[in-house]
C-alpha cells in the first residue's frame, strides 16, 4: 500500500483552481487501489476531523487567522499532523507532496 499525503492545497472539493483542481483530479482519477490519498484541508472551525472525498482520506486543519502567515502555519500544522498519523498507524510506504512550499519530500519510515 502506498500512502500519499498532499499538503498545501486548501482542500477538497476544489474551490479555487490551480493546485486544488490538480489534487481533485488526481484523487478522482486514481489508477490503483494500492494508493491511499490523505489530503489536508484548511478549515475555519474544524480541527483534526476526517472525511472521505472520492475515496481520499481528507483531514481538517484549523490554522490561526494571522494574516498571510496563516498558510505557513497551516502547512506546518498539516505536516506535523500527517507525521503523527504515519507514526500512529505504522505506515511504511509514504510520499509527502507540499505545493505551498514548493517541496516534494520522500520520507523513509519513521523510527523511534
Amino acid at each position: 500500500m502506498q500512502h500519499v499525503f498532499i499538503i498545501g492545497s486548501r482542500g477538497l472539493p476544489a474551490k479555487y483552481g490551480g493546485f486544488e483542481t490538480f489534487v481533485e483530479e488526481l484523487v478522482k482519477n486514481k489508477q490503483s487501489s494500492d494508493i491511499v490519498y490523505h489530503v489536508a484541508c484548511l478549515s475555519d472551525d474544524k480541527h483534526h476531523t476526517h472525511f472521505k472525498y472520492e475515496g481520499a482520506d481528507c483531514f481538517t486543519i484549523k490554522a490561526p487567522k494571522i494574516g498571510p502567515a496563516r498558510v505557513i502555519a497551516y502547512d506546518m500544522m498539516a505536516i506535523t499532523y500527517g507525521l503523527k498519523m504515519v507514526k500512529r498507524s505504522g505506515i511504511k510506504n509514504l510520499f509527502f507532496i507540499s505545493w505551498a512550499t514548493r517541496l516534494v519530500l520522500l520520507l523513509r519510515p519513521l523510527q523511534d
